[in-house]
């Protein structure tokens, strides 16, 4: 599977595949597949991030949808960041994405603004660059990222998709 023995990586990728069926392995790569991911793409996400295979069907569409047709970004994005199919779409992935959509809306950030150093990032980095940097510009932002201020009062919602990396 292309995976150095050695690694920490190799030894997810070892758990993930020894704790499932071969059908429900099947049915997860073909709902990866099913949202536009090349066969290069599977395995490419598979061997930067094994546990993207331990989610859910359900799970896996929920944050493909949101990610896809919600934030308006490429399936091969969230290839290349699959890490962030293991991130949790309520307390990480929606409220920084709340932020991006602001911070996009005020042009405050570019849109070439690539998927990882956003759902990467540790909560300090996040806070550091997205919104301490921002709070002047937009006093609001703590708010919209604890989701206390919805984007539909703000006239800003996710069904405006910006093109992002």
């Amino acid at each position: 599977m292309g995976f150095n023995p050695s690694t920490i990586a190799f030894m997810d990728a070892l758990i993930t595949v020894a704790g499932m069926t071969e059908n429900s392995w099947e049915q997860k790569r073909k709902v990866y597949r099913s949202w536009g991911w090349s066969e290069n793409e599977f395995w490419l996400a598979f061997r930067s991030h094994p546990r993207c295979m331990t989610r859910s069907v359900e799970n896996i569409n929920t944050k493909m949808d949101f990610f896809v047709n919600k934030m308006g970004w490429q399936p091969s994005a969230v290839a290349r960041t699959t890490r962030a199919l293991c991130c949790s779409l309520e307390k990480t992935i929606i409220p920084r994405c709340r932020v991006l959509r602001v911070l996009l809306f005020n042009d405050l950030i570019k849109n070439n603004l690539s998927m990882s150093s956003v759902l990467k990032a540790t909560e300090k980095h996040f806070i550091d660059k997205f919104l301490s940097k921002y709070q002047e510009q937009v006093p609001q932002l703590f708010d919209i990222y604890q989701g206390k201020v919805d984007l539909p009062e703000l006239g800003i919602g996710f069904e405006q998709k910006p093109e992002a990396n």
